[in-house]
């Protein structure tokens, strides 16, 4: 069993005590991500929702006496090796929060390339709901991984989440519909340039034929029939290092 210590500081935190749904959020998002690193390791595959593996077990204990600090242990049974995850779950943080270079992947090098950086999507949206105690308050969180490392969640995380630029140059490239929700309009394609998943929305002016065509990337995907490349016509939103991070699409073609 591998601990993980998260600890709230900062002038947000007074005599010892913080905001409890902002600590909540904390503590549920960071271990939301945890399963989905968890879930790579195991399956070598990304997980954007539950549920998750059932040889994995996150446990929050007391707060420790004299701060404002939770120790969770992660329970870990069959062949992957808990130490494994928390590597694992170390290096998508870094990833996620834009401080690349600083942590080991190794526990990920088996893992395709592209898996794994749709794996660093995969854990943003926990990390968002984590960082709602600093949006909202003077507020920094330490992650320290079984003293492998310590990362922390402050300002500066928070605004490479949240702030996102977009490039008013229109893009085009093949990709393949990967996820597809009609009722919002939006889903996932896997950009072939990028080798990764990117998250997608809809343009309002988008044509019939061009959702079409989508739609029928998205079939040919999931019935794996093959043939389900189609050429997307995008504008691209990106964070302050240039990482694509969504895009709108405002038209679709065939591959001629």
């Amino acid at each position: 069993m591998e601990r993980i210590e998260i600890q709230f500081e900062g002038e947000g935190v007074r005599d010892h005590l913080v905001s409890a749904t902002g600590a909540g959020d904390a503590l549920g998002g960071i271990c939301t991500a945890i399963y989905r690193a968890a879930f790579l390791v195991e399956n070598e595959t990304a997980r954007f929702k539950g549920p998750y593996s059932e040889n994995v077990k996150i446990l929050v204990g007391a707060p420790e006496r004299g701060s404002v600090l939770f120790p969770i242990f992660v329970n870990v049974v069959g062949s992957v090796a808990a130490a494994a995850v928390i590597g694992a779950a170390q290096y998508l943080f870094t990833e996620a929060v834009g401080r690349r270079g600083n942590i080991s992947k190794s526990p990920l090098d088996k893992i395709a390339p592209g898996t794994v950086a749709s794996s660093v999507e995969s854990v943003e949206s926990p990390i968002k709901k984590a960082h709602n105690v600093i949006y909202h308050g003077d507020v920094n969180i330490n992650i320290n991984f079984n003293n492998q490392g310590i990362i922390q969640f402050n300002n500066e995380s928070a605004s490479y989440l949240k702030e996102t630029t977009l490039v008013e140059e229109p893009q085009q490239s093949v990709m393949v519909v990967s996820s597809m929700s009609a009722n919002d309009r939006s889903g996932r394609v896997f950009n072939n340039e990028l080798g990764r998943n990117v998250t997608f929305k809809l343009a309002k002016e988008i044509s019939q034929n061009s959702v079409d065509l989508l739609m029928s990337s998205f079939r040919r995907y999931f019935s794996n029939f093959g043939g389900a490349d189609v050429l997307v016509h995008y504008y691209k939103y990106v964070s302050v290092d240039g990482k694509v991070k969504k895009i709108t699409i405002f038209q679709a073609s065939e591959i001629v």
